[in-house]
């Protein structure tokens, strides 16, 4: 399900494509918690036909077994970490029906800050010069 997924986001942001319910924030935040879900009864699985490894670690397909157990398991907390954030900010700039490419991805990743950008920002990822007064006049409202 992944590898249908991931190309059609991938188009859905390069593209700013748009259609009715397939590129909303919402939806998409559903198919990975679809994805979670298998991803997380996958790694069990494999986990419960090998739960230990240890006696067997001088040949090759046991440690091939346990390196494909490990990175499943990253994977999974990756992909936790990454709805984490989705959920974080789609609710704090209330950006659950808009569209995945759309105007609140220019917002701060965890909150809108009112008169400042994401395009404030310099190339070291600090604040430029001219979003200093920006960022002062924000910070006394």
């Amino acid at each position: 399900m992944g590898l249908i997924f991931a190309p059609f986001m991938l188009y859905t942001l390069y593209a700013e494509y748009v259609h009715g319910f397939l590129t909303v924030v919402a939806f998409e935040l559903g198919a990975a918690v679809l994805i979670w879900i298998i991803w997380l009864a996958s790694t069990a699985a494999a986990t419960n036909v090998w739960p230990d490894l240890s006696f067997c670690v001088q040949f090759r397909a046991c440690t091939n077994l346990q390196a494909m157990i490990a990175f499943a398991y990253l994977g999974w907390i990756c992909l936790t970490l990454i709805m984490l954030i989705t959920t974080v900010s789609a609710t704090r700039n209330r950006a659950w029906r808009e569209h995945a490419h759309g105007a609140w991805s220019d917002r701060l990743l965890f909150g809108h800050t009112p008169g400042m950008r994401t395009s404030d920002f310099g190339p070291e990822g600090s604040a430029s010069a001219s979003a200093a007064p920006q960022m002062r006049a924000a910070e006394s409202v």
